[in-house]
């Protein structure tokens, strides 16, 4: 097959895996064609961090220059789209991208055809596209992307200068003489600027790259045929490493490097100029990149996420606060077998694709590269299920280009080979094809929160400050363009711990007095410490300082017993605070078992005490007379029980002492049990109870009743 051909091969190839992997992800749009799912003539986003990028677009979020918003805001000028329909719709044509690499791997094999299994198991593996869905816009859409790229160039790069197997004798390898040396020196260079790339693109990408890197290290030192070869080849990983992770003192030695090759390129040949060089870059590289501090980071990160250490405690100054890792959803562990269907969504394909994979391991040494991502891929179990979606591209690597080294072996010729890959692609996409079928829209807060947003962008200041639970946070920035207390990127134990202590309490005046303390508690670290904060945005910068310093200050007693104080006694607070806003919905209540949790916090002993909650699902009947619920499993007696619908709430208690309450939301006929701790806090109070019970600390700015209503705490 001559070149022309083997191009015309590989963009049939990219239009076929695209074009699968695009279907699989537009199966659902037509469900999200419904008003109810859209504001605005905007779409409602299916993730929280979507409407962080939103939000830096408009340059309403603590980072406007984060990559993905500088993006979004280039997109949105050049096609005149309204933000929430191009986060919409470019994850499902923007994932399916990742397909290119594995084509580029194919063509540097001269398997061209395997890529179409590789690169449908790749953008079409389940643990993947659920990540890239309509509406699911987040820095995923270029996971697999980046990285693959990086891994095929770097593999294309090194490869001829490398043993091509494993157990080969002696054979002959092209030499790094003075011309082909300067040419791969450049061709890292370019390497490096991909690289460069995909860490701006995702900040966290170095430990991606360094895992992989460590991989082809072990490579090079093993297949180079000469202690020499093996010196030029690190220097150029280091180039790499430098122009990927480092900055400026790194990307000066890449420049001296190349001014030492050119004026000095004798001494470089020897051997002492060779390990001189090495020497340097190598320490340049490593302290300017923080290499040692990536990796230790790297590693708590892992253990963090793998629970290896307690992760429920953390100790911030003298106070025992919560972390939130466990709450998080791609945090949460998943079994054994959800890996596997996330991954290959078959046992077979699994099995199939390690198999595969070891086949071209050993054929092709440099596909050990890919190991690592595997291995991160593989232990989801424990490091959660955001990491399944690197294993969908190496078990294609090893189902892919191991079927087509098996039928090369075979002296099967390419035509068939092309027919056979096509029909095998076919059958690794049904596991996915079928989830795709039943995929329904689920966007991440309803119509009337985004509404209640909306409204408050109308109603308060620029400078107003709103508390709704933080997982709302980054919606709250773009719908409302304000400032809000906590988000996805702000949920540490100082943003938990007062952020569920304002909306569990069952005190109104401890709620607001709360909130005007962590404000000003902020404000005075600011203008005590101003210096800590100098990178930051400016209007964000009061409210980006520790919200726990003060209580810090007091110790851990002290500050457990000034929060109990602000329930009962009446503090003067200055009346120059920004104005505070505190943003109840009924979604909180799927969250309440966590923010009961947080809320219940103890500060001295980092003990919690949370309340309980639970959706009760099938046929149920109330005897309002006695206070009866009657359930498939027998009767509970209850201590209250409220009913909302679009008219005034209807209340009802009896005298019985179970401290079991129930609520009713006769719209949705969503039911849920929940006892004293939570029914009692201002979290469910102040969303179905008359505002007037609270208006000496709270007045009722917007009230969507049953759904949402936001409070301005009064001064």
């Amino acid at each position: 097959m001559n070149d022309r051909s083997r191009v015309i091969l590989c963009l049939g190839i990219f239009l076929i895996t695209y074009a699968l992997t695009l279907g699989l992800r537009l199966y659902e749009a037509p469900a999200w064609d419904n008003p109810a799912l859209s504001i605005q003539g905007e779409k409602l986003l299916a993730t929280h961090d979507a409407y962080y990028w939103l939000a830096g677009a408009k340059d309403t979020s603590k980072n406007p220059d984060a990559a993905l918003a500088q993006i979004t805001g280039w997109v949105h000028a050049l096609t005149g789209m309204q933000y929430g329909n191009l986060a919409f719709w470019l994850p499902v044509f923007v994932a399916p991208l990742a397909v290119i690499p594995l084509i580029l791997l194919g063509r540097h094999w001269r398997l061209e055809e395997g890529a179409l299994t590789a690169g449908v198991l790749t953008a079409g593996c389940l643990g993947f596209v659920l990540r890239t869905r309509l509406g699911f816009y987040d820095t995923d859409i270029l996971a697999l992307f980046f990285p693959l790229l990086v891994y095929v160039l770097l593999i294309m790069l090194f490869t001829p200068w490398l043993r091509s197997g494993w157990f080969q004798g002696k054979e002959v390898i092209k030499e790094l003489s003075q011309e082909n040396r300067m040419r791969f020196l450049l061709q890292s260079v370019g390497a490096g600027l991909i690289g460069m790339a995909y860490m701006w693109f995702y900040p966290n990408a170095g430990a991606v790259l360094l895992t992989s890197l460590g991989a082809l290290v072990l490579c090079i030192l093993v297949l180079a045929p000469s202690w020499r070869q093996t010196g030029w080849l690190i220097i150029g990983l280091l180039m790499f490493l430098g122009l990927s992770l480092g900055g400026p003192v790194s990307w000066l030695g890449v420049a001296a490097l190349f001014w030492i090759l050119q004026r000095k390129v004798e001494w470089l040949s020897t051997g002492k100029g060779l390990k001189w060089a090495l020497i340097a870059l190598g320490c340049i590289v490593v302290i300017d990149a923080n290499i040692l501090g990536m990796i230790w980071s790297g590693v708590m990160k892992v253990l963090g996420y793998a629970k290896i250490f307690s992760t429920d405690i953390r100790r911030e100054g003298d106070l025992n606060l919560p972390m939130v890792v466990q709450s998080i959803r791609e945090a949460q562990n998943i079994d054994w077998g959800g890996i596997i269907y996330r991954v290959a969504g078959h046992w077979a394909v699994f099995a199939a694709g390690l198999l595969g994979f070891g086949y071209v391991l050993y054929s092709y040494p440099l596909a050990l590269i890919f190991v690592p991502v595997l291995g991160m891929s593989l232990f989801s179990f424990t490091l959660g299920n955001r990491f399944t979606m690197y294993g969908g591209a190496v078990l294609g690597v090893g189902l892919g280009f191991g079927l087509s080294l098996l039928l090369l072996r075979l002296h099967i010729r390419k035509s068939l080979r092309v027919v056979v890959q096509l029909a095998l692609c076919l059958v690794v996409l049904l596991p996915t094809l079928e989830v795709a079928f039943g995929l329904s829209p689920a966007p991440i807060l309803p119509k009337p929160y985004a509404q209640t947003f909306l409204e408050l962008k109308e109603k308060t200041p620029d400078n107003a400050r709103l508390w709704p639970w933080w997982d709302y946070g980054y919606a709250g920035q773009y719908y409302a363009e304000r400032i809000t207390f906590g988000d996805g990127g702000k949920h540490r134990g100082d943003i938990l711990y007062p952020a569920a202590k304002v909306h569990m309490t069952h005190s109104p005046l401890q709620a607001r007095q709360m909130m005007q303390y962590i404000t000003l508690s902020q404000r005075e670290e600011f203008a005590a410490n101003s210096t800590k904060y100098k990178n930051m945005n400016e209007f964000w910068k009061p409210y980006l300082a520790d919200p726990v310093a003060g209580l810090e200050d007091m110790g851990p007693e002290g500050a457990r017993e000034f929060v109990r104080s602000l329930a009962d006694k009446e503090y003067d607070w200055p009346e120059d605070l920004p104005p505070q806003y505190l943003v109840l919905s009924w979604e909180n209540l799927r969250l309440a078992y966590w923010i009961s949790f947080y809320g219940s916090w103890d500060l001295v002993s980092g003990q919690a005490d949370p309340g309980r909650i639970q959706q009760v699902r099938g046929e149920v009947n109330f005897d309002l007379d006695k206070g009866h619920m009657e359930l498939e499993g027998g009767t509970l007696e209850l201590s209250g029980l409220d009913v909302v619908d679009h008219e005034d709430p209807k209340h009802f208690t009896w005298d019985n002492d179970t401290g079991i309450y129930a609520l009713l939301n006769r719209i949705t006929s969503e039911l849920y049990l929940m006892d004293e701790k939570i029914y009692n806090s201002m979290m469910v109070q102040m969303l179905i109870r008359n505002p007037s019970r609270f208006e000496a600390n709270f007045e009722l700015t917007v009230d969507n009743y049953p759904w949402n209503r936001a409070y301005r705490a009064k001064n």
